[in-house]
C-alpha cells in the first residue's frame, strides 16, 4: 500500500505540473503531450502491478477516474483543450478499468457491462452539454460497443444460466434498454448550443452514431425477450405463465418506449414498434407451449395484427401500416394452411371452421374501419379503372376456406347464401372496398364445390337429381342479388358481367341435373335451347327499353353479356346434338331423337338469326361478327342432318332442292341475310358431285327405272333446270354482300361465260354417267350421240364455241365406238338400227350447223350482263 501511495503521489504530482498557468495555451504542444501521456501510462502500469490480486483496487481506480475527470475540467477552464480531451479520455479508461475490476467482487459480465454503459453514457452526456465532439464520439462508440457486448455475451452464455441468473440478466438488459432510450431522448430534447459553434450531435458521423444508439435500445429489449423465449422453449419444465407474462410486458414496454420517443424521433418510435410487435408475436406463438392448438394460436396472431394495424392507422404511421397490411395478407394465406395441416385427428371440424369464420368477420370489421380512415396499401390493379382491395377480398377467401370443411352438406348453401348476399348488400350501401370481389370469389368457389357434390348425387336416378338441386338453388339467389347491387361508384355504372356469367353457368348446371336417365341428352339440349332463346330475347328487350347509350352503359351493358350467354347455350346445345344425340339411336314418341333435336336446333338458330340488331345504338362485336353467321350455322346443321337421313343416291335431289331454295328464296330475305343466295351455287355443285358418285356406285343396266335410278335421273334433270334458272339475266347480277361476307365474292361475282361453263358441264357429265351406267351396249352409242347433239344445240343457242368443240369431240368418240364396238355385235338388226340413227343424228347436226353458222361469228355474251366490280357495304 505504501508503494502504491508513493507511486500515486509521484504520478499525480508529475501530472499536475501540466495544469500550471504557465502552460495554459490553446495550441497543441507535442512535447508536453508526450510527457503527459507517458506519465499517466507508467502510473497506470505501476498501479496495476502493485494492485494485482487485490479486489480493493476498484476503489482507487474509481477515485482516480473521478479525480482525473475533474482535473480535466480544470484544464478546460484554463483553455488547454488538448489536455482537457486527453485527461477526459484517461478518466474514461480508468472508469473502464474500474468496471472491469468489479469481477473481483463476483460481478457477472452483464453487470460489468452495465456499469461500463453507465460510464460511457455519463461521459457522453457531459460532453454533449459542453459541446465537445471528439470525446462525445468516443463515448458514443463505446456505448454502442458495450450494448453489442451485452447482447452477444448473453446470447453466448444463455444455455448456462440458472433461472435466477436468467431473470437477473433479463432485468439488466431491460434496464440498459431503458437507459439507452432515455439517453437518446435527452439528447433529442436538450437545449441546442447558440452561437457559431455547431452542435456535436448533429455532425455527420456523430449523428449516425446517435441514431445507431437509439436502435441499440430496441435491440437490448429484444435480447431480453430472446432470453425469455429461450427459457420458454428450452427449459424442461418452464414457468410458462410467468415467462409469457414477462415477455408480454417486454413487448408492451417497447411500445411504451415508442410512444415516449415518438415526439423526438418518429423513426425510432417505428423501430420500437416493429421490435415490440415481433416480441408480442413470439409471445403469442409461445401459447402453443401452454397447450393451445396451432389454429387458435394462428387466429390470435391474426387478430393481433388487425388490432395493431388499426392502431397504426389511427396514429398515421404509414410505413408500419403498409408492413402490417402486407402481414395481414400473408396471414390470410397462411392461416387456412395452418388450420388444415395441424393436428388433423385431434381438432374437430367445427373448431377449424369457426377459426376461419372468426378471422373472416374480424377482417370485414377492420376493412370497414380502414375504408374510412386509413390509406389504401392493398390495391391490386385489374384494369384501367378498377383496383381490388386485397384485404377486403380476403374476407371471401376466408369464408370459402371455412365452408370447405362442410361443402358436402346440403345445408351449407342455405347458410352461406344469406351471408354472401348480406356482404353484397352491405358493400352496396357502406364503403367496404374489396368485399365485392371477396364475395364473388367465395360464391365461385362454393358453387364449384357444390357442383361436384350435386353431380355425384345425380348419377343414380332422376329423383336423386332433383334432390341435388337443393345444393345449387341458394347460390342462384346470390347471383341474382349480385346482379342487383353490383354498383361501382368509381366507374359510375353497374358491373354485372361476372354475376351474369355465373348465373348462366348455374342455370346451365341446374338444367343438366333436371332430366333423368331416359332421354337425358335430348331433354338437356331442349332446356339449353330454351335458355338460349330467353337470353337473346332478354338482350333485345333490354336494348329496346333503354333509350340512350348512356343508360345502357350505366346499367353495365347487360344485353351484351346476355347475348354471350345465348350464343354459349346455342353452341353447347349444338355440341350435345352432334356429339351425343346424332350417333345415338334413341326415340321419343316413336320418332328418332336426332330428328327432333335437329328440328329444334334449326328452329332455334333460325329464330335467333331472325332477331334484328339494334339500330341507332352501339352494336357489340357479337352483333357484328358472330350474329351474322347464324344462318350459315343453320345451313351447316341442315346439311349433315339431311345426309344422315338419306341414302347415297338421294343426296343429289335434296342437295339440289336446297340449291333451288337458296337461289330463289334468299333474294326475298332481309338485306342482312340475302347473301345466302350465294350458297345455292355451292349446293348445286355438291348435288352434281353427289349424283355423279351415286351413278358410279349404285346404277347398272339391271337397276334401270328403280328408285335409285329415278333419284339420279331427277338430279340430272334438275341440274339443267337450275342452270336455266340461273342464266336468266336478272339472276346473273348478284345481290350486295356485307363487308364481313367478302369471302363469298368468288361464288357470286363470276363472269357469265365462266358461270355457264361451271353450271352446264357438271350437268352434262352427270347425264353422261347416268347413260353409261344405265343402258347396255346396244343403244348406248345412240344415246351418247344424242347427248352430243344436245350439247351442240346448246352451243348454238348460247353462241359458245367451246361447247361446239366439246360436242364434236363427243361425236368423234361415238364414231370410234361405233366402228370398233358396235360393228362387233352379232345382232344384224341392232347394228343396222344403230347405224341408221347415228346417220340421222349426224345429218341433223350438219343441218343445224349450216342453218345457224352465223351465230358463232357473233360475240359470246354482251358485256352488259357482267356483274358490277364491287358491292356497296351493307350494315
Amino acid at each position: 500500500m505504501v508503494a502504491m501511495g508513493l507511486v500515486l503521489l509521484v504520478g499525480v504530482a508529475a501530472a499536475l505540473v501540466q495544469y500550471r498557468r504557465i502552460y495554459a495555451q490553446a495550441g497543441f504542444v507535442p512535447l508536453l503531450f508526450v510527457a503527459h501521456l507517458l506519465n499517466w501510462t507508467f502510473l497506470g502500469i505501476n498501479l496495476y502491478l502493485y494492485s494485482t490480486g487485490s479486489r480493493w483496487k476498484t476503489i482507487p481506480l474509481g477515485l482516480g477516474a473521478i479525480a482525473t475527470f475533474f482535473v480535466a475540467r480544470h484544464a478546460r477552464r484554463l483553455g488547454i483543450r488538448w489536455l482537457f480531451r486527453t485527461d477526459t479520455l484517461i478518466s474514461l479508461a480508468l472508469a473502464l478499468a474500474t468496471a472491469l475490476s468489479l469481477q473481483g467482487w463476483q460481478a457477472s459480465g452483464s453487470v460489468v457491462l452495465l456499469f461500463v454503459l453507465l460510464e460511457m453514457m455519463v461521459v457522453a452526456v457531459v460532453m454533449a452539454r459542453e459541446n465537445e465532439p471528439v470525446v462525445f464520439q468516443v463515448a458514443s462508440i463505446g456505448l454502442l460497443l458495450t450494448a453489442a457486448g451485452q447482447i452477444l455475451l448473453n446470447a453466448a452464455l444463455v444455455s448456462t444460466y440458472t433461472p435466477a441468473e436468467l431473470y437477473r440478466h433479463v432485468g439488466v438488459l431491460l434496464l440498459s434498454a431503458g437507459l439507452v432510450t432515455a439517453y437518446f431522448r435527452w439528447l433529442g430534447t436538450r437545449p441546442r448550443p447558440t452561437g457559431e459553434e455547431a452542435d456535436v450531435t448533429l455532425s455527420g458521423f456523430a449523428s449516425e452514431v446517435l441514431n445507431t444508439t437509439g436502435v441499440a435500445g430496441s435491440l437490448l429489449a429484444a435480447g431480453a425477450a430472446g432470453l425469455l423465449s429461450y427459457a420458454l422453449h428450452q427449459w424442461p419444465q418452464p414457468p410458462i405463465t410467468a415467462l409469457l407474462v414477462a415477455s408480454t410486458l417486454v413487448g408492451a414496454g417497447l411500445l411504451g418506449l415508442a410512444a415516449w420517443v415518438r415526439p423526438v424521433a418518429g423513426w425510432l418510435a417505428r423501430v420500437h414498434i416493429g421490435t415490440g410487435q415481433l416480441v408480442l408475436l413470439l409471445t403469442i406463438m409461445g401459447l402453443h407451449q401452454a397447450g393451445m392448438n396451432w389454429p387458435s394460436v394462428g387466429l390470435i396472431l391474426y387478430l393481433e395484427l388487425l388490432v395493431a394495424a388499426a392502431v397504426l392507422g389511427w396514429k398515421q404511421e404509414r410505413l408500419l401500416l403498409r408492413l402490417h397490411v402486407q402481414a395481414i395478407l400473408l396471414g390470410t394465406l397462411v392461416l387456412p394452411i395452418v388450420v388444415h395441416e395441424s393436428t388433423r385427428s385431434a381438432l374437430p371440424t367445427w373448431h377449424r371452421a369457426t377459426v376461419l369464420l372468426v378471422a373472416a368477420f374480424t377482417t370485414l370489421v377492420w376493412q370497414l374501419v380502414a375504408a374510412r380512415r386509413f390509406p389504401a396499401f392493398d390495391e391490386l390493379p385489374v384494369g384501367p379503372t378498377y383496383k381490388v382491395r386485397l384485404v377486403g377480398a380476403s374476407v371471401g377467401w376466408l369464408l370459402l376456406t371455412s365452408c370447405a370443411y362442410y361443402y358436402s352438406h346440403a345445408w351449407l348453401g342455405w347458410a352461406a347464401a344469406p351471408v354472401l348476399a348480406g356482404l353484397l348488400v352491405l358493400r352496396r350501401y357502406v364503403a367496404a372496398p374489396g368485399v365485392w370481389a371477396g364475395a364473388m370469389l367465395a360464391t365461385l368457389g362454393l358453387t364449384a364445390m357444390q357442383w361436384s357434390v350435386a353431380f355425384d348425387i345425380h348419377r343414380p336416378n332422376a329423383l336423386q337429381g332433383v334432390l341435388a338441386l337443393r345444393y345449387l338453388v341458394p347460390l342462384v339467389a346470390v347471383a341474382a342479388v349480385g346482379l342487383r347491387v353490383s354498383w361501382v361508384a368509381a366507374q359510375s355504372r353497374y358491373v354485372r358481367w361476372p354475376w351474369l356469367y355465373l348465373l348462366g353457368a348455374q342455370l346451365l348446371v341446374l338444367t343438366s341435373l333436371l332430366p333423368g336417365p331416359a332421354h337425358y341428352y335430348f331433354l338437356t339440349m331442349l332446356l339449353w335451347l330454351g335458355l338460349a332463346g330467353v337470353a337473346c330475347i332478354a338482350a333485345i328487350g333490354f336494348r329496346h327499353s333503354s333509350p340512350t347509350e348512356a343508360e345502357v352503359a350505366r346499367q353495365g351493358y347487360p344485353d351484351r353479356y346476355l347475348l354471350h350467354l345465348g350464343y354459349a347455350f346455342l353452341g353447347l346445345a349444338l355440341c350435345v346434338h352432334v356429339g351425343c344425340i346424332m350417333p345415338a339411336t334413341g326415340t321419343a314418341a316413336g320418332i328418332p331423337e336426332h330428328r327432333l333435336s335437329a328440328l329444334a336446333m334449326l328452329v332455334a338458330l333460325a329464330g335467333v338469326a331472325a332477331l334484328r340488331p339494334p339500330m341507332g345504338l352501339l352494336q357489340y362485336r357479337s352483333w357484328r361478327v358472330l350474329h351474322p353467321w347464324l344462318p350459315e350455322a343453320a345451313l351447316g346443321l341442315w346439311t349433315p342432318t339431311l345426309l344422315q337421313e338419306l341414302r347415297g343416291p338421294w343426296y343429289g335431289p335434296f342437295l339440289l332442292l336446297t340449291a333451288f331454295l337458296l337461289t330463289c328464296g334468299a333474294r326475298h330475305l332481309p338485306e342482312r341475310v340475302r347473301r345466302m343466295w350465294a350458297y345455292g351455287r355451292l349446293y348445286y355443285w355438291l348435288a352434281a358431285g353427289a349424283a355423279a358418285i351415286a351413278a358410279l356406285r349404285h346404277l347398272s343396266p339391271a337397276a334401270i327405272l328403280t328408285l335409285d335410278w329415278w333419284a339420279v335421273a331427277l338430279t340430272a334433270v334438275g341440274l339443267f333446270g337450275y342452270t336455266a334458272l340461273t342464266l336468266v339475266p336478272s339472276q346473273l347480277v348478284p345481290p350486295s354482300l356485307p363487308t364481313a361476307a367478302g369471302w363469298l365474292r368468288p361464288l357470286t361475282h363470276i363472269a357469265p361465260k365462266a358461270l355457264m361453263s361451271a353450271l352446264l358441264y357438271p350437268a352434262f357429265v352427270v347425264l353422261s354417267l347416268l347413260l353409261i351406267q344405265s343402258f347396255d351396249r346396244s343403244v348406248l352409242t345412240v344415246l351418247l350421240t344424242l347427248e352430243c347433239v344436245a350439247v351442240f344445240g346448246t352451243s348454238i343457242a348460247l353462241r359458245r364455241r367451246d361447247m361446239r368443240y366439246v360436242a364434236l369431240a363427243g361425236v368423234l368418240v361415238c364414231l370410234v365406238r361405233l366402228v370398233f364396238f358396235d360393228l362387233s355385235q352379232r345382232d344384224t338388226f341392232t347394228r343396222a338400227l344403230v347405224f341408221i340413227f347415228m346417220g340421222l343424228l349426224l345429218l341433223g347436226m350438219n343441218g343445224l350447223y349450216s342453218r345457224f353458222k352465223a351465230r358463232f361469228e357473233a360475240a359470246d355474251i354482251p358485256d352488259s350482263l357482267v356483274p358490277p366490280a364491287a358491292d356497296p357495304p351493307v350494315a
